[in-house]
């Protein structure tokens, strides 16, 4: 193997686990007010679990999936976040009304600054490999294919699990209206992504206690 390739191997390698060190939740709204968990996830192990929900997913939908170009997209979807960083979707008041959660002009702001970062880091691989990841990645930002909206269906599904885990309903009453509403942003893509959604919504709610600081 050309020894150039290996050192860009080497360095996007390097590069990519810096995704063990990107922290989700931290510091957003809602979640100052609880209790820190023992370890905050990271963004390699929602890019994990969002994988291996694609794995579960891949037979059960109701149009043909290329399982391993949906699993190469959770595996790269969040990559950008270790330049652009991880945007709290939650917003200022915990309603996403001014975040890219659903708010059209943040969305864009967001996509622009993580476009830049996805030029950063796949220009230090090969050419063919920095053109595949990239094509990849704008798939899942644009959601150009029936691949890219699954996975970002179970992206909110993962998120809410990780809630469902971490807090079993013990939740700002506000925090679960939030929870439930992002969750369902992308669940008309498929039958089976919709009857799961509806499923977690039910967990949601039955688990509610409440919250008070």
């Amino acid at each position: 193997m050309n020894p150039h390739d290996l050192k860009q191997i080497f360095d996007f390698s390097l590069l990519s686990n810096k995704m063990k060190y990107i922290e989700r939740f931290k510091g957003h709204y809602f979640w100052r007010e609880y209790p820190e968990p023992a370890r905050y996830d990271s963004n390699a192990d929602h890019s994990w679990h969002l994988a291996m929900l694609v794995l579960l997913f891949s037979d059960k939908l109701s149009k043909p999936f290329n399982a391993e170009k949906g699993l190469k997209i959770a595996l790269l979807h969040d990559m950008v976040e270790i330049y652009a960083g991880d945007t709290d979707p939650l917003g200022s008041e915990g309603t996403g009304a001014d975040t890219h959660a659903f708010n059209k002009t943040a969305e864009g702001e967001k996509t622009k600054k993580e476009e830049a970062a996805a030029q950063k880091i796949f220009a230090t691989l090969s050419q063919e490999k920095q053109k595949e990841f990239y094509e990849l990645w704008q798939e899942y930002a644009t959601g150009s294919s029936f691949e890219a909206l699954v996975v970002k269906a179970l992206d909110k599904i993962e998120a809410t699990m990780q809630v469902i885990e971490w807090r079993d309903g013990e939740v700002f009453p506000e925090h679960l209206q939030f929870s439930i509403k992002y969750l369902h942003k992308y669940a008309d893509v498929d039958p089976a992504i919709k009857e799961f959604t509806n499923l977690i919504t039910e967990e949601l709610k039955k688990r509610y206690k409440g919250f008070s600081v």
